[in-house]
């Protein structure tokens, strides 16, 4: 409470030492390298301030807020199993708890568990059927699976929602020109540019639509709003060099790569 938190650490090591098994002492312990987390060291903190967390739920396995804030920790580390696991034991306490199933869903979408993040996200669905979010992330984890319908479908579903999300747009978008929509995927990127005529993202994906439409005049003026919009962004380059591809000039793409 002096703000002399070394000295608070030091005692905290102590107690920690003459009773191992005192959640408490760990309990402090972990908060005090939680609030020491910053600057060049702050992974190290943190990681610290995870294992005395383990602790405290080992010792205490009810103690919900320290399983909260194990889970925070793992995610600003990217341990995405790990905090996907904390989540896991918070749902335990507490079942019905929309956001830890979301929480959990995320990571689970982040450590590579395709699966396991669309039941989590379907459970939580169950719970908060008019969430967006979850919506999003279903069509996130879909899009990722390479499954372009699911996708798509979860997109709009997430859009009937939330029709000016302009992220979900984008990503609706962007399954559809991959799927080989183009038309489909053209209408979402110019729905972004009415409200936002300068949206670098919606520009990019209205000229890979246009290429893929075969209207290669209309996909190279985009290519050139964009390389004036942010002469250093590579898009507008690179979205250069296939519509010459796509024209079959490839001497004019090997001169652009170059």
């Amino acid at each position: 409470e002096m703000g002399r938190l070394d000295d608070a650490e030091a005692e905290a090591r102590a107690a920690v030492a003459l009773d191992p098994d005192d959640a408490d002492a760990h309990l402090i312990l972990a908060q005090l390298e939680q609030i020491q987390a910053a600057g060049p060291a702050a992974e190290e903190a943190l990681r610290r301030a995870a294992a005395q967390y383990e602790d405290v739920v080992r010792l205490r396995p009810t103690d919900g807020q320290s399983l909260l804030n194990l889970a925070g920790i793992y995610g600003q580390l990217q341990m995405h199993k790990e905090a996907a696991r904390a989540w896991e034991r918070y749902q335990a306490l507490d079942p019905g708890n929309f956001e830890a199933h979301v929480q959990r869903g995320t990571h689970l979408l982040m450590a590579g568990e395709s699966e396991e993040a669309a039941a989590a996200m379907k459970t939580a669905l169950e719970l908060q059927p008019g969430s967006a979010r979850a919506y999003q992330i279903l069509g996130d984890i879909y899009a990722r699976a390479e499954d372009s319908d699911q996708a798509v479908l979860h997109y709009r579903k997430a859009l009937e929602i939330e029709p000016a999300n302009v992220r979900m747009r984008l990503a609706l978008g962007d399954v559809l020109q991959q799927a080989k929509r183009p038309q489909e995927a053209l209408a979402e990127a110019e729905a972004v540019l009415v409200a936002d005529p300068a949206n670098l993202f919606a520009l990019d994906l209205k000229g890979r639509s246009l290429r893929d439409l075969r209207r290669f005049d209309e996909a190279a003026a985009v290519a050139d709003a964009l390389a004036a919009a942010d002469p250093k962004d590579t898009k507008a380059a690179y979205l250069k060099v296939t519509i010459a591809e796509s024209r079959r000039d490839f001497a004019g793409a090997a001169a652009l790569l170059e």
